[in-house]
């Protein structure tokens, strides 16, 4: 398991419903994904809702730093963050070059 392995935290099973929401969000991230290369109109909210998401387990991790149960979780929230910081760059870029093109009709 995930948990045990890279976090290198002990599975706890009071802290399932964490674990059927990570999994249940990646999977589902994993479809949309799969469906968004065949449906490009898809792409700007399916990327909103990993934005929110990522940025909320983000959020979760900075506020709970102090914690020591948190160790475990720095390296999942590094790529979260790595995840937001490219959407966010993504659409500023997306931004730009709808600027230019409207600049040069």
């Amino acid at each position: 398991m995930a948990v045990n392995n890279i976090g290198q935290l002990p599975y706890l099973e009071q802290d399932f419903v964490f674990y059927q929401h990570w999994g249940i969000m990646v999977g589902m991230m994993g479809v949309m994904m799969i469906g968004a290369a065949f449906k490009p109109q898809w792409r700007q909210s399916i990327m909103l809702y990993s934005a929110i998401e990522k940025g909320f387990m983000v959020l979760l991790l900075v506020t709970n730093l102090g914690n020591p149960h948190i160790n475990g979780f720095v390296l999942a929230g590094v790529m979260d963050t790595v995840v937001v910081l490219w959407t966010l760059g993504y659409w500023w870029e997306q931004k730009r070059a709808t600027d230019a093109a409207m600049a040069i009709r």
